[in-house]
């Protein structure tokens, strides 16, 4: 109850590894004297129980012998329960970031007392402890609301920003340029992710945790004043090729944007068919993807034998699977067409979580390599796709609706994998997810006919605008045959048409 808060007697239950009748009456005996009370709130059976924060002590010299036996008995348990947590400590302090491990103690200390001024010091001793125990009973007071709020903030903020990003490179960058573009994006995300966290924990021990966190802030007030700094016009076509960002044949010209603005670009999602495949098929393996997240605990631990510190080490592999991806994207999309490129991007995936299910060191790399290399090869796929499907005005809109759509999914798909691998084999559960990723990446690929691949602008420098491709010019129009003159008599109007002169004489010219 101090760790997680009131429980019930079969929540107390799965925590203790005992029967929910055992802890019942245990919950009704420790109510008795005093060690817990009811909570209130419960409905029905449910009756929660909290932990009474008081403090209890004994061994004052005055109990039964049968009293001294039971306090001696719990105090050798309760003793024994701290020195094991100690050791636990120590076991695993170096892997604790660097303000835990100065903050944590125990020392020897050798003083002079007497029994009264010893009996102050237990006393401001146990105030001091005292201090925030009504964490205990309040989580508010433990201050997680505002990890919480900032997480969600942080999630939010990637959803605006992606759309953002998507919405300004299809302004800045010619439209056969935009695999280019993107892919630069994402070696650049990945080349980050790979020095990021080297950078990262440098700076934490230099600036210590509070410091870390304002320089960060000031580094996103930074760059968003940067991005108001942006002067957007229009990018130069310089005749390359690709195609300009309109809507695909047979559906309907969005409306602009504003209020509603985001269901506008719902509708566009689902209007399009090449991103209504991008849509179904991402929302699903994204699922997938974070169905597999809590997954990546149990392998290091039971799997591979390792410390979850080890998780570190296949993260900064899966970046250099990134940069590996994000500069063979453009010229995959050249090659199969934006959807056939995220094809190849969830196969990849897919591929990497098979290898999963057989814990090993060697495979655990491989994994972390194809993982981190599809999954850039799928986000230039589909950003091209919506760039190049979608109207200017309504990209930002499209692109954000699209990371909404899959995004609610995720989090549910999140912990739902962390409900189950407590329940299933970890294996079988990679397995599952690689079936499904599979399925993911089958329909994305039979669905390559809707985005033919584009020219190399490199290759063809002369080519066409249009978006099948270079296309033979059309032929010059036949000069007309000459016409003998015919006589018009004098005062009467040519023969009709837009250019026939009203002429007075023998003939016309």
């Amino acid at each position: 109850m101090g760790l997680y808060g009131p429980l019930t007697a079969t929540e107390v239950a799965e925590h203790v590894g005992e029967s929910p009748a055992n802890c019942s009456w245990h919950l009704r005996q420790l109510a008795k004297y005093g060690f817990v009370a009811e909570a209130g709130g419960g409905t029905g059976r449910r009756r929660p129980w909290r932990l009474v924060t008081d403090g209890h002590r004994w061994g004052n010299g005055e109990e039964t012998p049968e009293l001294a036996r039971a306090g001696d008995a719990a105090a050798q348990i309760l003793l024994d329960l701290e020195y094991q947590a100690l050791w636990d400590w120590m076991n695993v302090r170096r892997q604790e970031t660097p303000a835990w491990r100065d903050a944590a103690f125990f020392n020897q200390f050798i003083g002079w007392y007497t029994a009264e001024e010893l009996g102050e010091l237990q006393e401001e001793l146990r105030a001091i402890l005292a201090r925030h125990l009504d964490r205990l009973d309040d989580p508010a007071a433990r201050r997680l609301w505002l990890v919480c709020a900032v997480a969600a903030a942080y999630g939010l903020s990637y959803i605006a920003l992606g759309a953002t990003v998507t919405a300004l490179v299809q302004e800045l960058v010619p439209a056969a340029l935009l695999p280019d573009a993107n892919g630069a994006l994402q070696t650049v995300k990945q080349g980050l992710r790979l020095a990021g966290p080297l950078l990262g924990a440098g700076l934490y021990v230099v600036l210590g945790g509070p410091r870390l966190s304002a320089a960060c802030a000031l580094g996103f007030v930074a760059a968003a004043g940067a991005g108001l700094l942006l002067r957007v016009a229009p990018a130069p076509t310089d005749g390359l090729p690709g195609p300009a960002p309109t809507a695909a044949p047979g559906v309907d010209a969005p409306e602009p944007a504003g209020r509603g603005g985001l269901g506008a670009g719902v509708r566009h999602l689902v209007g399009e068919p090449a991103l209504r495949r991008v849509l179904v098929a991402a929302t699903v393996a994204t699922v997938a993807i974070g169905f597999g997240e809590t997954l990546w605990f149990a392998y290091v631990d039971a799997g591979l034998g390792r410390p979850t510190a080890f998780l570190g080490v296949l993260v900064s592999v899966q970046g250099v699977g990134g940069l590996l991806g994000g500069v063979a994207s453009a010229a995959l999309v050249r090659r199969l067409g934006e959807l056939g490129t995220v094809g190849v991007g969830v196969t990849a995936i897919a591929a990497g979580t098979l290898a999963l299910v057989r814990p090993a060191l060697a495979l655990a790399l491989l994994a972390s390599v194809l993982i981190g290399l599809g999954l850039p090869v799928a986000l230039v796929g589909t950003m091209t796709l919506v760039q190049r499907r979608t109207p200017a005005h309504l990209v930002g809109r499209v692109s954000a609706a699209l990371d909404a759509l899959i995004s609610g999914p995720q989090a549910v798909a999140i912990g739902a994998g962390a409900l189950l691998v407590g329940l299933v084999d970890y294996r079988v559960l990679y397995g599952v997810t690689a079936a499904v990723l599979a399925g993911a990446a089958g329909y994305l690929v039979t669905g390559r006919h809707l985005t033919a691949p584009e020219p190399d602008p490199a290759a063809h420098p002369d080519a066409s605008a249009d978006p099948l491709g270079p296309q033979p010019a059309a032929p010059e129009p036949a000069a007309p045959e000459p016409v003998a003159p015919e006589p018009v008599a004098a005062g009467e109007p040519a023969a009709a048409g837009p250019a026939a002169p009203l002429v007075t004489g023998a003939t016309a010219p």
